[in-house]
């Protein structure tokens, strides 16, 4: 079929969602057409923004169009040109929109309204943790002014689906989405991309000499709480590699006085995944990133911060733990240290969640929903499961 997604910040080659659902779509045999603003944000991850001409061409095999902006007013209210004009010419099947609360989507919602057949789908990322940070926000915002803009166009949207299992309960609770027509879509793992890597005869693992080999990576403010990790594992027999860029200088001082911690700096998507697939346990700290799913991708055991968000990445394949007091980690790892066999079977059990979030199981449910809206795969084995109740403690938001 004919699939049109709607992204308000397109970065070609990047591995984030916007990029691998459609490319991942298109190798099961759909055409994908991505139209995206000229404007890219965080340029080529310089935090810088840059403006191209308005453009149409090929990325990996996806049509992108750039078309110019008629507003842009802090990233929240974006209006494209000539949306309404692009979608009569693409007459697309199947459109997909990025985000919820966004003047596109009710464009999308208008085009729906003239061609019925369509099926018009759009997805949420947002929690709070992530955006609606404060009250007012959450008040005003979003449940008196996206509730009062969507409401009349909700009808038009078949499905709304949330990329974590938190993000599912985010716009039935301040969105006023009806519960029915929301379903869990998760950001997916990159498995070809993680294949690649790691058949590749450059790939060679590294030897700790009998030491754990732990890795993180990301960008490290200080709202990431890497230093709950450096102190969990001082005078353990681990190596932790570090790759991201360090944004205090505490930290970066805290590395420096570690011999069993490496910082190994900004990472290309290559080593990112070579560093993921090398080491026995991936943990993070504190809040989600997609370099989680690309874990999950090189089948690297976890130890993660059980949250609304993580809540369906673990299912024998690692340990969460439920607090920012180092010694929890700290125990799961002198656990794993005394009892190989524990991380061993925490190996065996990486499959079978590689396979449940991979993208091709992501695209393969996306396409499903077109012919049925019934709870697919990925949604029927999370979305029931007590880990994904919403009235567990820290599901919705987590103390830092």
């Amino acid at each position: 079929m004919k699939i049109v997604h709607i992204c308000h910040n397109y970065k070609d080659g990047w591995g984030y969602q916007e990029n691998l659902l459609p490319f991942y779509q298109m190798k099961i045999g759909n055409e994908v057409t991505i139209i995206t603003p000229n404007k890219i944000v965080n340029f080529h991850g310089t935090g810088k923004t840059k403006t191209t001409d308005e453009c149409c061409y090929e990325d990996k095999g996806i049509k992108i169009i750039r078309a110019s902006l008629f507003c842009d007013i802090k990233r929240r209210i974006i209006i494209i040109n000539r949306l309404l004009e692009s979608l009569e010419e693409e007459k697309p099947d199947y459109i997909f929109h990025h985000g919820i609360c966004a003047p596109s989507l009710i464009t999308c919602a208008k085009y729906k309204k003239k061609n019925p057949k369509v099926f018009l789908v759009a997805d949420n990322h947002a929690d709070l943790n992530n955006s609606a940070r404060s009250p007012s926000l959450s008040t005003v915002y979003y449940q008196f002014f996206w509730t009062n803009l969507l409401k009349p166009f909700v009808s038009y949207i078949d499905l709304f689906f949330g990329v974590s299992p938190v993000r599912c309960y985010f716009p039935q609770d301040y969105l006023a989405i009806p519960s029915e027509k929301i379903r869990l879509l998760p950001i997916g793992a990159d498995t070809d991309a993680a294949d690649m890597v790691v058949s590749s005869p450059c790939f060679t693992p590294e030897n700790n000499n009998g030491s754990l080999k732990l890795v993180t990576g990301g960008k490290w403010a200080k709202n990431k709480r890497l230093e709950i990790i450096l102190k969990a594992i001082e005078g353990l027999n681990v190596h932790l590699n570090i790759f991201g860029r360090i944004e205090y200088p505490e930290i970066q001082q805290m590395i420096d006085n570690q011999d069993n911690v490496s910082s190994l700096g900004w990472q290309d998507r290559e080593n990112t995944l070579s560093l993921l697939a090398d080491a026995d346990v991936a943990v993070w700290p504190s809040l989600h990133t997609t370099l989680m799913e690309d874990a999950i991708a090189t089948a690297t055991p976890l130890i993660l911060r059980y949250q609304g968000n993580t809540s369906h990445h673990i299912r024998g394949n690692g340990a969460y733990f439920f607090s920012s007091n180092p010694m929890e980690i700290r125990q799961q790892l002198e656990t794993l240290i005394k009892n190989p066999e524990i991380l061993e079977k925490m190996r065996q059990h990486t499959k079978a969640q590689r396979d449940l979030l991979s993208y091709d199981q992501v695209a393969k449910d996306s396409i499903d929903y077109y012919y049925d809206q019934k709870p697919q795969t990925i949604h029927r084995a999370f979305m029931e499961d007590p880990l994904c109740n919403p009235e567990n403690p820290d599901f919705e938001r987590i103390k830092l």
